[in-house]
């Protein structure tokens, strides 16, 4: 589990006299889910953002694969293998958990959008996007359309789509947002699975998500990583206690 599939290397951005990336360096290794953890405001979707390529840094490298990719789009960093599952894998409402599945599958082929209705006379194709929902907990729920789905059913098709895609690694802004306890453990357990195909970065608020899954974890505040660790040398680190958890023994 040593070898980076991405690495961030003195990342900067500024928004006027805001400074919401500092020097950022950090790297996601095979097999790992990596969880970026920190306080609202601290700078963790912004830093998503610049690495899946929707804001472009002041300066700073990221290297996806041993290739620089700053100067990519967000499209060619997804071609790549590079993708935050939730922007890249827009549910359609109307459409079913089956036809959703299928459209992301059709993206990733790059087939015209006018031939997508010649993918339901793909055996293959269907085939694939079964399984996809089937490992989502989905299989039971394909003739469903996703405007009729629960929050939690929702998220799992989002990641469904995700996996579809076979990205060289998931970038994941807060899944278990608004999931209740049967949702989020799902989705706990999906990640955990799917971290053996890809790498994870999951930035989340759930501590108990993220101290159940991560395999290191990296602390953001005011736009700068103070520590990075593995579970227990997080939960030891007074700097972050003191900066982000306030000291209590108990939030971690």
């Amino acid at each position: 589990m040593d070898k980076a599939v991405l690495s961030i290397r003195n990342l900067s951005k500024s928004f006027g006299a805001i400074e919401a990336s500092k020097d950022i360096s950090l790297d996601v290794r095979a097999g790992e889910i990596h969880a970026l953890i920190g306080p609202n405001g601290a700078g963790k979707s912004t830093l998503i953002q610049q690495i899946a390529g929707g804001l472009r840094p002041d300066a700073g490298q990221i290297v996806f694969q041993g290739e620089p990719v700053t100067h990519l789009t967000t499209v060619q960093r997804a071609r790549l293998g590079l993708g935050r599952s939730f922007q890249v894998s827009a549910v359609v409402p109307d459409y079913t958990v089956l036809e959703n599945i299928m459209l992301a599958l059709h993206g990733r082929n790059r087939t015209a959008f006018r031939l997508f209705s010649n993918a339901f006379r793909d055996t293959a194709l269907l085939a694939e996007a079964r399984r996809h929902a089937e490992r989502a907990e989905l299989g039971d729920r394909l003739s469903i359309p996703a405007a009729a789905l629960a929050h939690g059913e929702r998220r799992l098709l989002e990641l469904a789509m995700a996996l579809s895609l076979k990205p060289k690694i998931f970038l994941l802004d807060e899944p278990m947002a608004g999931l209740g306890n049967d949702g989020t453990q799902r989705v706990t357990t999906l990640l955990a699975q799917l971290k053996t195909e890809a790498p994870i970065l999951l930035v989340e608020h759930d501590m108990d998500a993220v101290f159940a899954l991560a395999d290191r974890i990296s602390v953001l505040v005011y736009g700068r990583v103070i520590a990075t660790g593995t579970r227990d040398e997080i939960r030891a680190n007074a700097d972050v206690r003191r900066a982000y958890l306030g000291d209590d023994e108990d939030a971690l």
